[in-house]
C-alpha cells in the first residue's frame, strides 16, 4: 500500500481503491467496522488475505465486522452466523441452516441454489453481510433486502 500513498484516489484501480478504503477503516482502530462490499474489485488472493486479516481482528482483538458480501460459498466457508432478511427476518443462525435452498428461494424468488455457487447455472444472490454472532466476535453473514437495490 505504501507504493500507492502519493497517487490520487481517482488514479487507482477498483481493487487498489478497495484496499485503500479498508486500510483507512483499519487505521481508525474502531471496535466496529462496517464495510460495504470490501472485496469488490479485488482478486481471489487479495480477498482471502483480507478475510484472514478481518478474521484475526475479530478473534485476536475482539473487534466486530459488518461487511456486505455476495459470494455464498465464502459465506458458508468463512462466516460463523447468518441472518436472512427479505423485508423481515426469515432465518437466523449458522450459515448451513440459514442459507438453505428453500429459504434463499423464498428470499430471492430464485430456483434453489446448488451447493457450489460457481457451477454452471448456479446463482448467488446479492446482499450478504457479516457481523458478530451473539456469543462473541466473529463473522456473521447477513443477506439483506432480497437482493434488491435501494
Amino acid at each position: 500500500m505504501l507504493d500507492l500513498a502519493d497517487r490520487p484516489l481517482d488514479e487507482l484501480s477498483g481493487g487498489q481503491r478497495q484496499r485503500v478504503f479498508l486500510a483507512r477503516a483499519l487505521a481508525q482502530r474502531a471496535d466496529l467496522l462496517v464495510l460495504d462490499e470490501p472485496f469488490a474489485g479485488v482478486d481471489a488472493r487479495t480477498e482471502a488475505a483480507l478475510l484472514d486479516l478481518l478474521t484475526e481482528l475479530c478473534r485476536d482483538e475482539g473487534r466486530s465486522v459488518i461487511a456486505v458480501h455476495h459470494d455464498l460459498r465464502t459465506v458458508r466457508e468463512r462466516f460463523d452466523h447468518a441472518v436472512l432478511l427479505a423485508g423481515r427476518v426469515l432465518a437466523d443462525g449458522a450459515p448451513a441452516e440459514v442459507l438453505r435452498p428453500e429459504l434463499l428461494e423464498h428470499a430471492y424468488g430464485l430456483a434453489p441454489l446448488r451447493e457450489e455457487t460457481d457451477q454452471p447455472g448456479a446463482r448467488a444472490p446479492a446482499g450478504v453481510a457479516a457481523t458478530d454472532p451473539p456469543d462473541g466476535p466473529g463473522w456473521t453473514p447477513v443477506t439483506t433486502d432480497g437482493g434488491q437495490d435501494r
